[in-house]
């Protein structure tokens, strides 16, 4: 059997989408404002497509219903459909300090922010959204889909299992849960989960074929492993390039050979770049005779292996790389660590660490214009990474460019709230802008996140100077 489990495609938002749906056939039905009658015409336009209109509509929403959820998660999805990923995360992010105790911006929040890499910062809000509402299937599945992908798959396991000890059991969480548990190479019990879960989901292409694998990986069950293969591919099952190398892989460990061929044949013209589908048809094809085909075919096998094998070098020797640059960077050698950087660049250019090192280097040697240019570059290739934003928000501050340093760092606070840098750096920015109380309060929100350097005291002293609380200040002042 393949080790390669098909990837389920995202969950889509359905349980809130479903929320904001009824709703919005509520408030059309008898709207009782023109705030309630824009919002409904809003999410309409958006199942619509008419993505500048509905964005139109539901901002007006917005602004004359200030104190309702539904209008900012309607726009949360429009900046999706729009892949404004940091957009819909400042507005969910702001759903959810309106109304704490709701789970559904938090399960909201927590999908964008694992869409994005923002991973432990997705899996708080997830972790809230389960406490709010233990009996959301959405808030364990989306949470154990980012463990299963970051390598935590025991993690994984545990939760789906406390979902099912809480009486969900939805198909999507069967099917997770045995393919976890294949990837543990535990068969027999994703097979007794499968079965299980198909007495209530017997229309679940997805599952059955999950249980097709697991019955696949027993030699004594693999012709019920074909039935069951060919029950899910004529129940609609996607991708069907990936049921096809299956079902043709075990058909190959049956020796029926002209039928292996045939849907071996299905998954090459289905999964084109898939190393492993053109080296089982060239077993297959070799086995049946028709060696000048199972050249071709692993030829074509060995390219594919090749350049992936190549990529895995590069990134290890860009790893090591980095990790000498690190270490000179630290000796204070910045001219020895940014030639091990540009070296490591001319390996890998889409690695998000190589240019948010360069961009520290170049920093620390007083080029901040060229380090500014490493972390553009570094934000675009990983929108998730907090540290990327906080470190534009700094580097444009030096240049003296607020308003984009501004912007910076707020999207570093969308990500991750805990950051009392970017507070700092907001407060730093509001005070260069004469807005000295917005500037107490962003230095003193950074105090309280336990950012403890000394400038951080003298400018929130300075700020509270200037804003007529000399007291206060001087008090800060003798403390320090």
């Amino acid at each position: 059997m393949s080790k390669t489990r098909r990837t389920p495609p995202s969950l889509a938002f359905a349980s809130w989408t479903a929320a904001i749906l009824l709703g919005a056939v509520a408030v059309a039905q008898s709207p009782t404002s023109s705030g309630e009658s824009l919002l409904a015409e809003g999410i309409r336009r958006l199942e619509q497509d008419q993505l500048v209109e509905a964005r139109q509509k539901l901002q007006e929403a917005a602004e004359l219903l200030p104190d309702q959820l539904e209008p900012l998660l309607a726009l949360s999805r429009l900046f999706e459909a729009q892949g404004a990923w940091l957009q819909a995360i400042r507005t969910s992010r702001k759903a959810a300090e309106l109304a704490p105790d709701d789970p559904r911006p938090h399960l909201i929040l927590g999908m964008e922010l694992g869409r994005i890499g923002a991973i432990s910062a997705a899996l708080a809000e997830l972790d809230r959204a389960r406490k709010l509402a233990p009996a959301e299937p959405t808030g364990y599945l989306a949470a154990a889909l980012l463990l299963r992908d970051t390598n935590r798959r025991e993690e994984a396991i545990q939760l789906l299992e406390t979902a099912m000890g809480k009486g969900l059991r939805q198909a999507d969480l069967y099917e997770q849960l045995c393919l976890l548990e294949l990837s543990e190479n535990r068969p027999a019990s994703c097979r007794q989960m499968a079965a299980g879960g198909l007495e209530i989901h017997a229309s679940s292409a997805s599952l059955r074929f999950v249980y097709a694998l697991a019955l696949a990986a027993d030699p004594k069950r693999r012709e019920e492993a074909v039935s069951t293969f060919l029950r899910a591919l004529d129940l609609g099952f996607e991708p069907a390039g990936r049921l096809h190398l299956e079902l043709g892989n075990t058909l190959l460990e049956l020796r029926r050979l002209d039928q292996a061929v045939d849907h071996l044949r299905q998954a090459v013209l289905l999964l084109e770049n898939s190393a492993e589908a053109h080296y089982k048809l060239a077993m297959a094809l070799r086995l049946a005779g028709d060696l000048d085909g199972a050249v071709e075919h692993l030829q074509k096998f060995k390219t594919l292996s090749q350049r992936a094998d190549s990529q895995d070098w590069d990134r290890k020797k860009v790893g090591a790389a980095l990790n000498e640059a690190e270490k000179l960077a630290l000796r204070n050698d910045l001219k020895g660590a940014l030639k091990r950087v540009d070296a490591a660049l001319e390996e890998q250019t889409r690695l998000p660490a190589v240019h948010l090192l360069r961009g520290k280097i170049l920093f620390s040697m007083g080029r901040p214009a060229e380090a500014l240019e490493s972390i553009e570059k570094a934000r675009g290739l990983s929108p998730g990474s907090a540290e990327a934003h906080l470190l534009a928000a700094l580097f444009l501050t030096r240049l003296r460019r607020w308003e984009e340093g501004e912007k910076a760092a707020l999207l570093a606070l969308a990500i991750d709230p805990t950051l009392g840098e970017a507070h700092e750096r907001l407060g730093t920015i509001a005070a260069n802008q004469g807005r000295y109380e917005e500037a107490v309060t962003q230095f003193k929100k950074a105090l309280e996140l336990g950012i403890k350097s000394s400038s951080l005291r003298l400018n929130l002293a300075a700020a509270l100077e200037r804003t007529g609380q000399g007291e206060e200040s001087r008090r800060l002042l003798e403390e320090e």
